[in-house]
């Protein structure tokens, strides 16, 4: 463990002990009535999955977790599913017999560092003891702040190498997101081994390009040739230029490295450019197929793992709660601020269990540092932390691929390491 993460450790320990005087579809899905008292059916749920607070009265334990979102500008869209997941898993917390969690939003539009800056510094004002924050860039401009106030900051929605290690108050709410993007080259040699040249379209943005550059070290580690790379801008409306390069270049296979509506946009433009091959990539949503015509079908790509079908009961809280409540489907952001979330109440009824105050940020740390395990989450595995760095593990990665409008998990990526065939029951 470095240094500064055992000050805060420490720091946290110090106050616990100061408080102490000692150092399936049918399952539940959230819309039972939130009270003070848990109800039968959603608690035993939780206890089963291992978050078991009947030894605990949290009728009167309120934590306040500050948001770092965007609730404007072209990711507004992630935001809400943010939110919307948060506020999914506090009824159900609630309902279970958890802490009432009490969030705290503030806007960082497109992940503008000096919004999310502002709003750190409102949320520490307003005392909160954690963070959910999103966006790379965003996330590291307020690690100043929380290191000053001693504020837990997890970066929910996406985690990359530069954010690990960066600070005994930053903790990864999801595991690290470039950590398959290797395994989608391993992908290509594994199942087209007669294919070596590959083109690149990428995010003009520093995490897209770093993220991209894992994928084609990897494909030209494994003796493969990256013909051409495209840098495409936020947003673009028109990528035909870039598509026509691409095919010009005579590539066999492209990775796409783009999220939202402009994965959309890249395959469409590959498309009408006459480019007939594999497509791979690091993103999907229904209204990719919706805004391409279906010119997506066969399209591969790596997120996190989800599976609707899934038949551990407290998964399905998630997976059957969320649309329900939400009438959209389940997507991957809805589904970390969900998982976040739970693992907050968790901490705090751990620091209650020990006599401490959830509202304490030390105390939240030390509980997470002295025991970075959880027992279950939104797939239906385990999730855990590294202390050292603050990276998320256990959760696997999913690898999909697109047929008729619909993904189809073809494999799971563990640890960097591709497992065709495998499943999340397989998992979990």
């Amino acid at each position: 463990m470095t240094a500064r993460r055992l000050a805060a450790v420490a720091a946290g320990l110090a106050a616990v002990g100061a408080a102490t005087g000692s150092v399936a579809a049918t399952a539940p899905t959230g819309t039972e009535p939130v009270g003070s008292e848990p109800t039968g059916g959603i608690a035993q749920v939780f206890a089963e999955a291992g978050y078991d607070w009947s030894d605990l009265d949290l009728a009167d334990v309120t934590v306040d977790v500050g948001q770092l979102i965007p609730r404007s500008g072209d990711f507004s869209f992630l935001g809400d599913a943010m939110l919307a997941g948060a506020e999914l898993a506090a009824e159900q917390i609630r309902a279970a017999g958890g802490p009432a969690i009490e969030f705290h939003t503030e806007d960082i539009g497109a992940g503008d560092p000096e919004l999310s800056t502002a709003g750190a510094r409102t949320l520490v004002s307003d005392g909160v003891p954690v963070i959910q924050s999103s966006f790379g860039p965003a996330t590291l401009a307020v690690v100043p702040i929380v290191e000053q106030s001693g504020t837990l900051l997890f970066q929910t929605a996406g985690a990359t190498e530069d954010q690990l290690d960066v600070s005994d108050f930053l903790w990864m709410g999801r595991p690290t997101a470039t950590d398959p993007y290797p395994a989608l080259a391993d992908y290509v040699v594994e199942t087209s081994p007669d294919i070596e040249r590959a083109a690149l379209m990428v995010w003009n943005e520093g995490s897209a390009i770093a993220s991209a550059k894992l994928i084609t070290d990897r494909w030209t580690e494994l003796g493969n040739e990256l013909v051409i790379e495209e840098l495409v801008a936020v947003g673009e409306a028109d990528m035909g230029a870039s598509a026509t390069r691409v095919v010009g270049a005579d590539a066999e296979v492209v990775f796409i490295v783009t999220f939202g509506g402009d994965t959309a946009t890249g395959i469409n433009a590959l498309r009408d450019a006459g480019f007939e091959g594999q497509i791979v990539g690091v993103d999907w949503n229904p209204a990719v197929t919706e805004a391409s015509g279906g010119s997506d079908d066969g399209y591969l790509f790596v997120t996190d793992a989800q599976d609707a079908t899934l038949s551990d009961p407290f998964a399905q809280l998630y997976l059957t709660g969320y649309p329900e409540a939400t009438g959209l489907d389940i997507d991957v952001f809805s589904a970390l601020f969900w998982d976040n979330t739970v693992h907050i109440a968790e901490l705090a009824a751990r620091v209650v269990r020990e006599g401490g105050d959830p509202n304490d940020s030390a105390a939240m740390i030390a509980a997470l540092s002295g025991d970075p395990h959880m027992p279950n989450s939104s797939v239906g595995t385990p999730v855990a932390w590294d202390v050292e760095t603050g990276a998320q593990t256990l959760k696997p990665h999913g690898f999909y691929l697109v047929e008729g409008g619909v993904p189809t998990l073809i494999g799971l990526v563990t640890d960097g390491e591709l497992e065709l065939g495998a499943s999340l029951e397989d998992a979990g």
